[in-house]
């Protein structure tokens, strides 16, 4: 098994969940409000998440035994594309990090930063449900982040729920 399978083992198997994710990111690109780095970082997020789609095809079709096939395909990556699939699992974590805590610290006033933060709780939460332990960590990252704990007069708003 590819070291990147162990990373992306609850994306490629949901279906639901890769979706979600990859329909979130879009949406996120098309805030008119996105701040360069944050659209930086969401695209880089997309990119990394088709060309993960496009590895993980290979990986299962040059598995099959069917011959040359998966194997033409291999060779079809280029060398960026097969590098950038090795980004570390703290890589990926602190690309989502930093655009959750972006997208908190976006907005200026107390309730907005508020309504932000119970948005990705319940993103964690949905994540947790879909037994996505990889979203959880990389949310609950960015809410421990001191810029965002220390929202003292933000988190004294956020429903206790």
């Amino acid at each position: 098994m590819p070291a990147f399978s162990l990373v992306t083992w609850d994306f490629e198997l949901n279906n639901e969940l890769k979706m979600n994710v990859l329909n979130l990111l879009e949406e996120v690109l098309r805030d008119p409000d996105l701040l360069p780095q944050e659209r930086k970082a969401t695209a880089n997020i997309l990119s990394f998440a088709h060309k993960l789609r496009r590895a993980c095809t290979v990986s299962v079709v040059g598995q099959d035994g069917g011959g040359g096939e998966g194997l033409e395909e291999h060779e079809a990556l280029s060398q960026d594309d097969q590098d950038d699939i090795h980004l570390k699992l703290e890589d990926i974590i602190q690309m989502m990090s930093n655009l959750v805590a972006s997208q908190i610290m976006n907005y200026a006033d107390i309730s907005s930063r508020a309504n932000a933060i119970e948005k990705w709780v319940a993103v964690a939460d949905i994540c947790r449900c879909l037994h996505n332990y990889n979203g959880v960590l990389e949310i609950t990252a960015a809410l421990n982040r001191s810029a965002i704990y220390r929202l003292k007069k933000t988190w004294a708003k956020v429903s206790k729920q």
